[in-house]
This record gives structure tokens, C-alpha cells and sequence, in this order.
């Protein structure tokens, strides 16, 4: 067949294509293919003939042979890459859509096309970079801002977002999902009611967009609403009860509310429905260490289970390449989320004023999506710092290794985004659990700190990891810029005020039962509960005052305060409080410190666990051992005392402060050189296990 004859028999197979004759169409193309076999145009037009027909297997094998004789071929790249896509193959769709938008610099769509597949497949460099090519040629390109938002948010940049998102709400204010990424980037940034304002109007416009009841639940609990929170969860829950996400979150729900029972329920479905969910497991594990009313055997046995399902998970490396020099400067890894304005950020901070350089070096995985000058201040003092969302548990870990981390600690495993799971795969020959009130139940996890309180030898707490027992533990530095001690409350008000600022999630049944019975036993006595505004909200506020009901004891004597404020106000409140009752089974920490601090004294309750021991371990490192209690009634007895002894409270007001700045509690100095010899102690031991 002539060349003229040739694309005259094409240009009309392309004509009926074009009229929807699709069977004409393809009989032409294979009438031809018999002369042409390995003609690139003639084998794209018929893999799309195929592809319109549904055959998508011989239709991707068609336009594969027509890229293989044409790789120039820029078209043939773009449509091979979307029937990939279309068939889920998004690495193969990716390297298409990339080959398309190198041969047709301009062609918006291929770009486009190929920073979708790469999100997809979570490489978010590449996907953003493509993006960014999207938005130079086209900057009104709608779905590319909001990915982007989507993108930058995931590294932590929320004001990009931001602005990303609300120019694709300028330019299509009608699109649902374009108000969602502007509420989520703007609820990263704390601006609750403005976020609230999108995620309501995306479900104005489309009652069923995905998981918009999910993020309008996180951010009304957030600032206390949890009573509608919960009602946008449980809506979520009935439209799709094979969702673990609601599940998840109206866990979360539930725990704030003090519905722990009920809470580790939905933990428990929202696991069962997504068991390769990593923050699933991580937050029923932190359900299971509060639980009231079960035995440490328990509580081991439900750790252990989900230690096993990151276990199963993980990858493995073969032997560290580390060397084994057991007197060598060594190599520190910290993974965390919480190096920020977090108590463990605060507490690290502390710490790393004083680590010894010379001897050690310090490197960081920061799974921090929301920076502050915290954040900022580790960097610049790193090593090595690495932000760790932008790795899956495989390349973290790889990174880790690569970074021949000879020691490396996780911190705060059960909690926020934490990702403890990486020590599975074993990247470092060391491994450290750190700021954990419980064991993390893997079996890859080396050591846990602890001190001689928390974790008292022959006690009934089990643990996956060997305790490592400082003289204390708890490390806070020195509030300089709060408020100075107030009078005693008493003196004004003519009687004593309790009071408790611990999170709701802590005042179980027993709890309220005891701090009835202080009630009871000083009368005239008061109650302030506050803790965010979690106390204000109806069913928090309802359930607590149920509690004194049942107890013979006026709610009226209950005061439940709501409002939101910063550390100062926070520790200003301090003043309206004479001694502080703590909660059990799941103690103070931060909230303890910052009483004592105030110069309030703190009445707890041990149990036989690391979770219920915090206060414990600060009041015995300042000699305060009159204030734990053994029993619920020596809780109640204690309390009571010290209500009867306004010297002692006045003395103790007055003294407090000093106490503490001069403790252990607040040298981080002497903890940094306690931390430095536990590490050189772990190393050489593994350096002489492992030669």
C-alpha cells in the first residue's frame, strides 16, 4: 500500500472513531496493521478503539508497542499512562504521564495527569514539583491548588496551604472539596471557627462529600463542643458503618468525654475493620493503659498483641555496620512529633542545653506537621534533622539506618502521631523507649527509661523492654516568665477549694467517688474542675454532676470552668485553688508540675503502674512522700488533713516553688549526664554482646 493510499484508509478509520462507529473504525485499523505491524500511529489508534470497547489489556498492550516504536511519541505516553492509571498501575501511569510532559513541556494535563499518580503513590517531592509546573503554566487550574494545599500542609507549611486553598475557592466557590483543604489547613493553624465555616459549607454543597464529618468532629472537639462532635461522628458512622475513620474518632470523642469503656469499644471496631492502621493501634494501646479496672497481666497481654501487628509489618535489615568502638562519639536518633510546644518538647529542650557534643551527636526525625520557634530552635542545634512525614515506616527506617544511628530513642510512643513501629524494623542497633508511661510492646524495643517510683523493682507491671531506672525521672525547666504565688485562697474565701485541671478523660467513676467523699469529709469545701473548656461540655459536665448526685454531695459545690487561655491565665487560675487532687489510675505529669509550681500541694493516688505513678515520682524526689496516698481512703484522708492545717497549706504555698526550682525536677544538667551514661552503658553492652 502507498503512503497516500496509506493515510487516506487512516484519516478514515480516525473519522469513524470520531462518528462513534467504533466496529467500522477498528476494521479499517487491522485491515491496515497487516501491511504496517509496527506503525506507532496506526497501533495508539487502535489500542484507544480497544480501549473505548473495554478491552483494556489488549488496548495497553497496543499503545505500549506504538511507545516502543515511537518513544517521541507524546500522545500515545499520555494515553497509555491514563488507561494505566485507569487499571491502578500508577507507577507505570506516572513514568507515562512524565514522558508525555518531557516531550510536550506545555501540555498542562500531562503534567497534571502524572503529580495525581505521583501523589497517589505518596512520592510528594515529585508530585509537588509537578504541581508547581501545573500552576506556572496555568495558575487558575483548580484541582492542582487543591492538591497542592493538600501537599503543603503535609509538610507542615499550613499558610501556603491556606492561600492555595482559598484561591481555589475564589475561582470555583461551588466545589466542595476545595472548601475542605482550606478548613483542614486552617484548622492546623488553630483558626477553629473559620475552618468550621468550610467544612459546613462543603457539606452544604454536598451532604456525601468524604470525610467531611470526620474533620468537622476533630474540630469541634477540639474546642469543646463535644456534644456535636460526636453527633457529626455517629452520622458518619451510620452512612458507612465499614469506615474505620469515624470509629477512630469517636473514640477520641468518648475518651474526653470520660467514657472509657466505651471509647476502648470503638477503638477496638475501628481497629478491626483497618488492622494496618498504625495510629489505630497506637491509640487503643493508650486507651488500654488508663483503663480502670484491669489487671497489669491484662494490660500486657493487650500491649503485647499490638506490638505483634507492627512486628508483623516490619521489614529487616541485615547486621548494622556500626562500629563497635564502645568508647567512640556516638550517633543519637530521636523520632517524635512533639518538638514543638509540647511538654515533651519543652522537657527535651532542657536537655539538649546540656548534652555533652563532644561525646555525643544528636539527630532528629520530626514527625511535625505543625512547626513553632521550638521546632526552629532543635533544628538549628541538630546534627542531622530529617522530617519524617515525608517517609512510609520502610524508608524511615532505611533512613535511620543509613544514618548509622548507633542509639536511638522513641518517644512518646502511645501518643499524638508517634510512630514507635519503626523500631520494628530494627534500624538502629540500640533502641530506647522515652516519655512512655507503659511498655510499648515490641519486642524490638531494647530499654525504657524510668525511675526507681514509676517502675519499682518486683513490681506488677510487665514490660517488653528492660527498665532503665534514673534516680528520678520527671524533668521540667523553670517557668520564669509565669506569675508569681498567689495568697492562699483560704484566706480570702474563708474556705478551702479543691481543684483539678486534668484532662476529663482522667475523672473515672472511682475518681469522682473519692473526690465526693473530700467533700463530704470538709465541709463547706469546693470543687474546680477545668481543663481546656472540656468541663463546660454538656455531657461532661452532666455526667460529673450525676456523679456527686449519687454521692449524697451537691453539684453546686462543683464549679466546671470552660474557657480557653494561654500558660499564663492558665497558671493564673492557680490562685483560686488551695490543694490539688489528682487522678487515678491515669495521674498528672505536666499538670502536677505546673500545680506544685503555682506552690498547690497535689494529693495522688499510685497504683501499680507506670501511668498512675507520675505524681508519686515528683512528690518522693521533693520529700512531699505525706501526699500519696495507699488507699482510696487515705487519699480522702490526706486531703482532708491538709484542709484542717492552714499553716501547713501557707507554709507550703510559700516554699513550694523554691522546693522544686532547687530539684532534681528541674536540673537538666544532672538529667543530661544520667541520659549520656545510660547510652554509653547501652552501647557498650551492646558492643560487647554483639563482637
Amino acid at each position: 500500500m502507498t503512503t497516500t493510499a496509506f493515510d487516506t484508509q487512516f484519516a478514515a478509520a480516525v473519522e469513524r472513531l470520531r462518528a462513534g462507529s467504533l466496529a467500522e473504525a477498528e476494521t479499517l485499523c487491522r485491515d491496515l496493521l497487516r501491511g504496517a505491524p509496527d506503525e506507532p500511529r496506526l497501533l495508539h489508534l487502535l489500542g484507544t478503539i480497544c480501549h473505548s470497547r473495554g478491552e483494556a489489556g489488549q488496548a495497553i498492550d497496543l499503545v505500549s508497542r506504538a511507545v516502543a516504536a515511537n518513544p517521541n511519541y507524546a500522545e500515545a505516553h499520555f494515553n497509555l499512562g491514563a488507561m494505566l492509571a485507569t487499571a491502578e498501575r500508577l507507577e507505570e501511569a506516572a513514568v507515562h504521564f512524565q514522558r508525555a510532559a518531557a516531550l510536550k513541556p506545555e501540555n498542562v494535563e500531562a503534567h497534571a495527569r502524572a503529580a495525581a499518580a505521583l501523589m497517589n503513590l505518596e512520592r510528594r517531592e515529585e508530585a509537588e514539583a509537578a504541581y508547581r509546573r501545573v500552576l506556572a503554566l496555568r495558575p487558575d487550574y483548580v484541582s492542582a491548588l487543591v492538591d497542592l494545599s493538600t501537599l503543603t500542609l503535609a509538610r507542615g507549611e499550613a499558610a501556603e496551604a491556606i492561600e492555595l486553598a482559598r484561591r481555589a475557592v475564589a475561582l470555583a466557590p461551588e466545589l466542595p472539596e476545595a472548601h475542605v483543604k482550606l478548613g483542614r489547613a486552617l484548622k492546623e493553624l488553630q483558626f477553629y471557627d473559620e475552618a468550621l465555616v468550610h467544612y459546613r459549607r462543603a457539606l452544604e454543597l454536598d451532604p456525601d462529600v468524604p470525610e467531611v464529618e470526620n474533620f468537622l468532629a476533630v474540630a469541634l472537639m477540639e474546642i469543646g463542643h463535644l456534644d456535636e462532635a460526636e453527633a457529626f461522628c455517629r452520622r458518619a458512622v451510620a452512612r458507612d458503618p465499614e469506615d474505620g475513620r469515624p470509629h477512630s474518632v469517636l473514640a477520641i470523642i468518648e475518651q474526653a468525654q470520660g467514657e472509657p469503656e466505651a471509647a476502648l469499644a470503638s477503638y477496638r471496631r475501628a481497629l478491626a475493620l483497618r488492622p494496618d492502621n498504625a495510629q489505630y493501634a497506637r491509640n487503643l494501646g493508650a486507651a488500654v493503659i488508663a483503663l480502670p479496672g484491669h489487671s497489669e497481666r491484662e494490660r500486657f497481654v493487650e500491649q503485647r498483641r499490638l506490638g505483634h501487628i507492627f512486628d508483623a509489618r516490619a521489614g529487616t535489615f541485615g547486621p548494622p555496620g556500626n562500629d563497635r568502638d564502645p568508647e567512640r562519639r556516638l550517633r543519637i536518633g530521636w523520632l517524635s512529633s512533639d518538638l514543638r510546644g509540647h511538654p515533651v518538647g519543652r522537657n527535651l529542650h532542657l536537655l539538649f542545653l546540656h548534652w555533652d557534643r563532644s561525646r555525643f551527636e544528636h539527630h532528629f526525625y520530626a514527625e511535625v506537621t505543625r512547626p513553632d520557634a521550638i521546632t526552629q530552635w532543635f533544628r538549628t542545634h541538630a546534627d542531622g534533622w530529617h522530617f519524617a512525614p515525608a517517609f512510609d515506616d520502610a524508608a524511615l527506617a532505611e533512613r535511620i539506618r543509613a544514618d548509622g544511628i548507633d542509639v536511638m530513642l522513641y518517644l512518646a510512643g502511645h501518643f499524638d502521631t508517634n510512630r514507635p513501629e519503626i523500631a520494628a524494623w530494627r534500624p538502629a542497633p540500640v533502641q530506647i523507649s522515652f516519655h512512655e508511661p507503659a511498655t510499648s510492646g515490641l519486642a524490638s524495643m531494647d530499654y525504657l527509661v524510668s525511675d526507681r517510683c514509676l517502675s519499682p523493682r518486683g513490681g506488677e507491671e510487665r514490660y517488653t523492654e528492660r527498665p532503665l531506672r534514673l534516680p528520678s525521672y520527671y524533668l521540667h525547666g523553670p517557668i520564669d516568665d509565669g506569675p508569681p504565688v498567689s495568697p492562699l485562697p483560704l484566706q480570702a474565701n474563708g474556705r478551702i477549694t479543691f481543684g483539678s485541671y486534668n484532662n476529663p478523660t482522667k475523672t473515672n467513676p472511682q475518681v469522682l467517688a473519692c473526690w465526693a467523699e473530700v467533700l463530704r469529709r470538709v465541709p463547706e469545701s469546693r470543687l474546680v474542675l477545668k481543663y481546656k473548656n472540656r468541663y463546660v461540655a454538656p455531657k461532661v459536665r452532666a455526667r460529673i454532676q450525676a456523679a456527686f448526685e449519687r454521692q449524697g454531695v451537691d453539684p453546686g459545690r462543683v464549679e466546671t470552668r470552660g474557657e480557653t487561655e494561654d500558660l499564663l491565665v492558665h497558671l493564673e487560675n492557680y490562685a483560686r485553688i488551695d490543694i490539688a487532687l489528682d487522678t487515678f489510675p491515669f495521674t498528672g505529669s505536666t499538670t502536677t508540675f505546673e500545680a506544685l509550681w503555682m506552690g498547690v500541694p497535689v494529693v495522688t493516688l499510685p497504683g501499680p503502674n507506670m501511668v498512675s505513678r507520675w505524681s508519686a515520682s515528683m512528690l518522693h524526689a521533693l520529700k512531699l512522700d505525706t501526699l500519696i496516698a495507699r488507699t482510696p481512703e487515705e487519699y480522702v484522708a490526706i486531703a482532708a488533713r491538709l484542709a484542717a492545717d492552714p499553716a501547713y497549706l501557707q507554709e507550703l504555698r510559700s516554699t513550694l516553688r523554691p522546693r522544686l526550682a532547687a530539684s532534681p525536677l528541674c536540673d537538666g544538667r544532672l538529667r543530661a549526664r544520667q541520659l549520656e551514661r545510660l547510652f554509653r552503658a547501652t552501647w557498650r553492652r551492646w558492643c560487647k554482646e554483639s563482637g
